[in-house]
């Protein structure tokens, strides 16, 4: 059942920043990640994929924006929770453990710049016969598709929409926000898709932040001076995760959840 007072259907996303947030990842479903520029939505796709991962599910990534090694190093610092490993044995371990539990999870394709949406489509047919169920595509730009051919964008929607459903997986789609807060190339995205959600930085908090850190950097304050002048800059989110459409009958349709960044390990809370 989907009512209200059953369990959401599907994989749960992280419950140290989510919580009992009732929205989940399932398979034959295609979800849209909307964003300006530098909100923060390649870094939480990340976790969540992650978390997804430790559920069972095995991913691939295909970023145009960064190089493998950067998409590697986030999933590893998420995945361990720290920002570099301590340069012992112990350290070297920890290390290796990490990239063996990804390497068994995870395919990162080697595609920089501009690919056309069937090229990648049929990487991904390629890669569902491997046995991966969730799928990333960052971002919707570089898919060789001009930003007023609605036909093409429809087409690509559909064709991405189509795979998810034959393929049983879980297909994220990230696309930038314009200036005017609208959804770039057609809206055939939102509507094909059957999960939108928007993503958000508290841009104001790390403005007002940024004076204090300096001083605090420069030794001019201490910690706990500056955590008194900036008591309340400090409890404020510093991003939020807002649903705004969910397709599945009986289920939360919007909402939103506040989240917390943990620079050291680019985690959430």
């Amino acid at each position: 059942g989907t009512g209200k007072d059953q369990e959401e259907p599907g994989f749960a996303l992280p419950e140290a920043a989510f919580g009992s947030f009732p929205f989940r990842i399932r398979q034959k479903e295609m979800s849209l990640v909307l964003g300006e520029s530098g909100q923060g939505k390649t870094t939480l796709l990340s976790y969540m994929m992650l978390h997804l991962m430790a559920q069972g599910m095995k991913a691939v990534i295909a970023s145009m924006e960064m190089a493998p090694e950067t998409v590697l190093e986030t999933l590893l610092r998420q995945l361990l929770g720290v920002k570099r490993c301590v340069d012992t044995d112990n350290g070297k371990r920890l290390f290796t453990a990490a990239v063996t539990w990804l390497n068994s999870r995870c395919e990162i394709l080697d595609f920089r710049g501009i690919i056309q949406h069937r090229q990648l489509l049929d990487e991904f047919k390629r890669a569902a016969g491997r046995g991966a169920t969730l799928f990333s595509v960052d971002n919707l730009n570089k898919l060789g598709l001009m930003e007023d051919d609605m036909a093409a964008h429809g087409q690509a929607a559909n064709d991405f929409f189509g795979f998810a459903v034959q393929c049983n997986a879980h297909i994220f789609m990230v696309n930038h926000l314009n200036k005017a807060g609208g959804t770039r190339g057609s809206l055939r995205w939102t509507d094909v898709s059957d999960n939108v959600m928007r993503i958000d930085r508290n841009d104001k908090k790390w403005e007002k932040l940024g004076p204090g850190l300096q001083l605090l950097k420069d030794r001019q304050i201490s910690h706990d001076e500056f955590q008194q002048t900036y008591k309340d800059e400090v409890k404020a989110w510093d991003g939020k995760f807002i649903l705004k459409k969910q397709r599945l009958q009986g289920s939360l349709q919007n909402g939103a959840r506040t989240l917390w960044f943990l620079f050291n390990g680019s985690q959430y809370a």
